[in-house]
């Protein structure tokens, strides 16, 4: 039914030094931040709802105990809860026990984004990419876009989304060895930090089917497939158990009982806010003459191509790859850029029907959430569009690429600093 996205030579993953070489990058760069902005793991976080909900689990409550007029907290019955969903929780457990509401959890949002690096390079590499270009595209995510500003600490905002960044990763590198029960359960747990990473299921299947082409035929086989499946589903169970438990809803995390869409004609999603969000996907930076610099937008969001340079390299690469797309051979990896330009234009879609697209925060920070699937897609188009060659690039390219990246790391130094140092 399919055509290869793996040639059979790719099936392999390359040296780990790769990997090892993209993390310590990404870690350098965000030493230099550290360093500037005074934000570092071990700081303060006044914006801990995760960390606080982990604290009331261990003392036997599902609620936290009192209002934090601060956070974002949900009402119900006269009870306050947090309103995210609660996979972040679960990983801060540890932490939460040994330190208590003192635990650094930047930790768990540093160790996130290096691990995210290492599964960009990992797809990347899978995918029959160089060494030297696998592990540049995984700095340029990490370190060319507003992705930084989910990264650099572990606001109740940002760290979900940081999670659910390099879990999706992880799911679709799984996905591509065709591992059914990791990619499952790694995808189940971005899902429990942000609920629309489920759009990306179909897309995953496709690279499981590219990875795993044979399905279970015997007893045995279909006995060890369903116990695959259990720790994914195990963890699914927890989360609609919890939902339940908390709010008398299995799909319910909270975020409805926000006193802000408690309010008559204040719905969470609706079409209106389409029309209301889409202009923040195109705003760009304006010009104060009185301060002589550019004023970038701090609430709401702004141009998603200034944000995310690499999406400009994405769509390039995909444009060139169109003729080796409409090979027979190629029926596969025309399918998954079909399924990942559909999936992220629907995620997008939904994203823009939410109240706001994420408050204060610098760049465009809901449509991070989409760049794992747009990541693995460029990956596949790289390969296909001929920008290597015998494991070299084509002439020119380099000097695109390198261009879009250091526009990206300058704009996202700039507006992530700006940000914090405004707050």
């Amino acid at each position: 039914m399919y055509g290869p996205i793996l040639k059979k030579e790719d099936r392999r993953v390359a040296a780990s030094w790769t990997a090892f070489a993209a993390a310590v990058t990404v870690l350098l760069l965000h030493a230099a931040f550290m360093a500037l902005s005074g934000k570092y793991p071990w700081s303060k976080n006044d914006y801990n709802s995760y960390l606080l909900q982990s604290c009331a689990w261990l003392e036997g409550r599902l609620d936290l105990g009192r209002d934090y007029p601060w956070l974002e907290l949900a009402v119900f019955e006269g009870k306050y809860f947090v309103s995210f969903p609660p996979f972040p929780s679960y990983l801060l457990l540890p932490f939460a026990a040994v330190f208590g509401e003192a635990a650094p959890d930047g930790f768990l949002a540093l160790a996130s984004t290096l691990l995210g690096a290492v599964y960009a390079v990992r797809i990347a590499e899978r995918l029959g990419l160089s060494p030297w270009y696998a592990s540049f595209l995984s700095v340029f995510l990490y370190t060319g876009t507003a992705v930084w500003q989910i990264t650099a600490d572990a606001w109740v905002w940002f760290l979900a989304q940081n999670l659910s960044v390099t879990l999706t990763l992880m799911a679709l590198f799984s996905a591509l060895c065709g591992q059914t029960g990791r990619t499952l359960f790694f995808l189940c747990a971005a899902v429990g930090c942000r609920p629309f990473q489920l759009l990306w299921l179909p897309f995953a299947v496709l690279l499981l089917r590219a990875g795993r082409p044979a399905l279970p035929r015997s007893g045995k086989e279909r006995l060890r497939f369903l116990l695959r499946l259990l720790p994914a589903a195990l963890l699914a169970g927890s989360f609609l158990l919890l939902n339940f438990a908390r709010f008398g809803n299995p799909l319910q995390f909270g975020h409805d009982y926000l006193p802000e869409f408690t309010r008559p004609g204040n719905r969470q999603f609706a079409l209106r806010h389409l029309a209301e969000n889409l202009p923040s996907l195109f705003r760009l930076p304006e010009w104060d003459a009185a301060a002589g610099r550019f004023k970038i937008p701090r609430f709401q969001g702004m141009n998603l191509f200034l944000a995310f340079p690499i999406l400009l390299w994405a769509l390039a690469l995909q444009l060139r790859a169109v003729p080796a797309l409409r090979m027979r051979e190629n029926r596969a990896a025309r399918a998954a850029a079909v399924c990942a330009l559909c999936t992220a234009a629907l995620h997008v879609l939904l994203l823009l029907t939410h109240r706001t697209m994420g408050g204060y925060h610098y760049g465009n920070r809901y449509i991070a959430d989409t760049l794992p699937g747009v990541f693995a897609a460029l990956c596949v188009s790289s390969r296909l569009s001929g920008f290597e060659r015998g494991g070299r690039p084509a002439p020119g390219w380099p000097l695109a690429l390198g261009i879009l990246y250091a526009l990206g790391l300058a704009l996202s130094l700039y507006g992530v600093l700006s940000q914090y140092r405004q707050a």
